[in-house]
């Protein structure tokens, strides 16, 4: 049977996470023993977001660009606390072109089934994750309309909003939202090879309350990236990073942690990521799943280890600031 999702209490904002897979608790239990912090540090630096908070704000925002990326942004749903909180808002953005259809089929697919694999053997979706949540999704259509949208409303008004926005359209981003450098899959230590932009984060309305999953595809991103450089005027603060498993055997083959953070810092220097005001080395999330599978061979929990003590050393986040590097496979 599926771990269900992890459902906060609805009846208070501030109330703890109600860790109703006992599994996904350990998990998280030992993510907080790897950093040596006790539990309730973790939960308040890594798990609760800061005051003054309103739900009605929380975005979890996807940009992408082919179906595998789809499939591990509603991986992560499965284990990131206040996802489905009263009011949150989740938006998905993509840019327009063949695989953006195909992006948004494979969403729903993922959400209410049917999926199988590669032997014909069913996967469960989000609906079978969490039951409860099946009689309150309600589904809309998407079109080829540059300028429609698909809007699915699952437990307590959280809204999953997608658009499909043309490069060249002025208006991209419809309007301002929380989103900050977008990294190619694999090629973060590699800057001259990412596709790097900002979208206008409104930080100040929204008080930097942000969860984000997901990475951009390089296939037809030119124009996207080039259209989103508001980085001078729109600092940012948080990152998506998507790192394949292959990747650990290529770009980090032999290369220590110490010697990785030099390498971001000194690209950072060298190109306009200077221009970035971003905590490159902040707080650094994982899908608990993958921390567990690969504790002491992935790159990322030692980048996450190494980066917790750099944040935490400068107190908890202004803002609720999350980077997920995610073992796409």
């Amino acid at each position: 049977m599926p771990a269900p999702l992890l459902i906060p209490s609805p009846d208070s904002k501030r109330d703890w996470p109600r860790w109703r897979d006992r599994r996904v608790l350990e998990l998280y239990k030992k993510y907080a023993a790897y950093l040596q912090l006790d539990f309730f540090s973790f939960q308040r630096y890594f798990l609760i977001p800061p005051a003054p908070y309103k739900f009605s704000e929380l975005q979890l925002i996807m940009l992408s660009g082919a179906k595998r990326i789809g499939k591990s942004w509603i991986d992560g749903l499965a284990t990131l606390p206040y996802v489905t909180c009263p009011g949150a808002e989740i938006r998905l953005y993509a840019p327009v072109h063949d695989l953006a259809m195909r992006e948004f089929v494979w969403i729903e697919k993922f959400l209410f089934g049917p999926l199988v694999n590669a032997k014909g053997q069913r996967i469960p979706a989000l609906a079978d994750r969490a039951p409860q949540l099946r009689t309150e999704l309600v589904r809309d259509t998407f079109s080829r309309n540059p300028k429609h949208g698909l809007m699915m409303q699952w437990t307590w008004g959280t809204t999953i909003r997608s658009r499909s926005l043309a490069p060249n359209d002025d208006d991209w981003v419809g309007e301002p939202i929380d989103l900050g450098i977008i990294c190619e899959p694999g090629k973060f230590p590699d800057l001259d090879h990412s596709y790097t932009g900002v979208i206008k984060p409104n930080l100040e309305d929204r008080n930097g309350v942000v969860r984000v999953a997901g990475t951009i595809d390089r296939l037809g991103m030119k124009d996207l990236h080039e259209k989103a450089h508001d980085h001078d005027e729109y600092p940012t603060n948080f990152c998506i990073c998507e790192v394949p498993r292959w990747a650990n055997k290529t770009l980090f083959a032999g290369m220590s942690i110490a010697d990785l953070q030099e390498r971001i810092i000194q690209e950072r220097r060298d190109s306009a990521w200077k221009d970035f005001s971003i905590n490159w080395l902040g707080l650094w999330s994982v899908h608990a799943k993958t921390a567990i599978e690969h504790w002491d061979k992935d790159i990322h929990v030692k980048l996450i280890r190494e980066a917790s003590y750099i944040k935490l050393l400068g107190g908890p986040p202004q803002g609720w600031v999350e980077f997920i590097a995610m073992d796409t496979g």
